[in-house]
């Protein structure tokens, strides 16, 4: 099972409001694809230099011209190798190319040129995240809140990084200054979802659910994790529902077909089951869990062979998937190996 945070994407991406300013310091948006957050620097280009490289930067940037944007970026670095917002800019740039650790390194150079710049510190603590570091990531996380407290879209990181790290009690009071600063912020209400659940409160979970669908009825994280969390409270025809509602949204999203698949497990629909995990191994070969629901279909029929041939691709490609070493155990044990099993 997989549940969605942050504002769509892979399960682990954590959501982030893409921000930026003009040079005039007049607001302006650029979509929110993280890691596009070139934010608001006028105090630090001279007055002199109306027309500065760092200026032009920002100008071609907002205007999505990255490859124009990060050339001035770099003159405007060597120009002076510790402007702080240059070297964060570039690195959402450097990040969005797939360059990551670029991407830190820039980052992690702003924040030692300014140590209380709260959106490089928040980029440094994205990368962490993309890199399946969340305990390093919970520095730069918290320091970013520290350095403002009405950030409400860094709390939600720092909440969200929190349930990474299973410190449900605190994700759950982040969520909540979150949720102060930004009460009708339907990913905030997801988020704190799973803090619930994680506290063993599902009925508050499911309520922090329908609350973030009042607010977005087509979310697709919240109609995902509310399928989910339906199934394990054994309402299945509804689980079904939600989950078909987000496929209705996102069809083409292979953890919500494997969420679904796994409802219809749990119903005995294994013929249900393997044409939805056949579904989204072709939308993603390289994602885990749907060789693991494949496994399941041939270890109720009694295949153990290629059960074990599919339990293990599904580790080769998910070292860390939970259900595959279960069933690894008991498929063990169903052969006498109770020292393994």
């Amino acid at each position: 099972m997989h549940f969605r945070r942050g504002t769509g994407g892979a399960f682990r991406h954590l959501s982030a409001r893409a921000r930026a300013a003009a040079p005039t310091g007049a607001a302006a948006s650029i979509p929110p694809l993280w890691p596009h957050m070139p934010n608001n620097s006028t105090e630090s280009v001279p007055r002199s230099l109306p027309k500065s490289p760092f200026e032009r930067a920002v100008r071609q940037h907002l205007a999505g011209h990255t490859e124009d944007a990060a050339r001035l970026y770099r003159a405007a670095i060597a120009l002076d190798p510790n402007f702080p917002e240059a070297c964060n800019n570039l690195g959402t740039i450097v990040a969005a190319e797939g360059k990551t650790e670029d991407a830190l390194r820039l980052f992690r150079h702003a924040c030692d040129v300014a140590p209380s710049y709260g959106e490089a510190l928040n980029n440094v603590g994205l990368v962490l995240t993309r890199l399946g570091r969340h305990d390093e990531a919970a520095i730069p996380f918290t320091d970013a809140c520290r350095s403002d407290p009405k950030r409400a879209d860094w709390a939600n990181n720092l909440a969200n990084n929190e349930v990474e790290r299973f410190l449900f009690a605190d994700a759950l009071a982040t969520f909540d200054r979150a949720i102060a600063l930004q009460p009708d912020n339907a990913e905030f209400w997801n988020g704190r979802a799973l803090a619930m659940r994680g506290l063993r409160r599902p009925q508050d979970a499911l309520a922090s659910l329908h609350r973030s669908l009042a607010l977005n009825p087509s979310g697709t994280n919240a109609l995902s994790n509310l399928g989910v969390m339906l199934r394990e409270e054994k309402r299945l025809p509804e689980a079904i529902a939600a989950l078909e509602r987000a496929l209705v949204v996102s069809p083409d999203n292979p953890a919500i077909i494997a969420n679904l698949a796994s409802v219809f497990e749990l119903t005995g629909d294994y013929e249900r089951v393997r044409a939805l995990a056949q579904q989204a191994i072709a939308l993603d070969p390289n994602f885990g869990e749907p060789y693991v629901l494949l496994a399941n279909c041939e270890l109720e029929a009694a295949r153990y062979a290629r059960c074990r041939e599919l339990l293990d691709h599904a580790l080769v490609l998910d070292p860390d998937n939970r259900n595959a070493h279960w069933n690894i155990a008991i498929l063990s044990l169903l052969h006498g190996d109770f020292e393994n099993g």
